[in-house]
């Protein structure tokens, strides 16, 4: 998984001091999360995403749900509700 917060504060032309005003995360964990050098707890995603008003998936990048949605193989455990268009 990709962390895509230093991505996001580049297109928007944000700095850490300002995401840390608007999210009320830490200015060293915004720097540690944007330079990929932290893995963030979903916590520290949410207050992220709601202080950036961006959704929550815009922050990160994963493998796993494309290649299910690729290889149409959905886990029988999986409770997720996917749309059909999306399935077949």
């Amino acid at each position: 998984m990709k962390i895509l917060l230093g991505d996001n504060m580049y297109k928007n032309n944000l700095t850490s001091r300002q995401v840390e005003i608007m999210t009320g995360v830490p200015k060293s964990t915004i720097n540690w999360i944007a330079n990929n050098q932290n893995s963030p707890r979903m916590d520290t995603m949410e207050l992220l995403a709601k202080g950036l008003k961006i959704p929550l998936s815009s922050l990160y990048e994963s493998d796993y749900l494309e290649s299910v949605l690729v290889l149409g193989q959905i886990p029988q455990n999986c409770q997720m509700h996917l749309p059909e268009s999306l399935i077949k």
